[in-house]
């Protein structure tokens, strides 16, 4: 088991890139996500997607124009194949593969609200060099006392280089 302190490095990644630029070309990657709980919400937008090799990680970020994010981080086992990615809580748990992790950012009429997943599942399908995928997660508060559920979906997702990366291979 890690500690928060470790989970929270774990997700470093993915709430950095959350609120990087996400912009990309015409037909690029698109990420639709709603969440229930707590909080209600809903955006879509253009993401990020890049393929961190050396660390065997594809990573899908988005953020929408008020500030809402989400970031996953796909963990396969050896290459990225379709199929079932049980979710799990990167604050608690070491990485599973394969696995996904989840992160997720927004405004509620009081506060900014982090989320960080703690179970659920993401369902990945691969059409030539693009990626697709549906997923439902359950998101625990990162001070734990709130939950959501983000339910949503990527599509035309095709991995770029990951940053700092130094393998230049794409997804396998």
């Amino acid at each position: 088991m890690l500690s928060t302190a470790s989970g929270i490095r774990l997700l470093a990644p993915l709430i950095a890139g959350m609120f990087m630029a996400c912009s990309g070309p015409e037909g690029a990657a698109r990420l639709d996500a709603r969440w229930v709980g707590s909080d209600t919400g809903a955006f879509a937008g253009t993401s990020k997607v890049t393929w961190c090799g050396s660390i065997q990680r594809l990573e899908i970020t988005a953020v929408d124009g008020n500030d809402a994010g989400v970031g996953l981080a796909i963990y396969p086992v050896k290459e990225l194949r379709p199929g079932r990615y049980g979710a799990f809580d990167p604050g608690i748990d070491s990485v599973r593969r394969p696995g996904v992790a989840a992160a997720s950012r927004f405004f509620t009429e009081q506060a900014v609200k982090g989320f960080q997943s703690d179970s659920g599942e993401l369902q990945l399908e691969r059409g030539g060099t693009a990626f697709s995928a549906r997923f439902a997660f359950r998101m625990r508060s990162l001070e734990g006392r709130d939950t959501v559920r983000l339910t949503g979906s990527f599509r035309d997702a095709v991995p770029g280089p990951c940053p700092g990366d130094t393998t230049t291979a794409v997804a396998p």
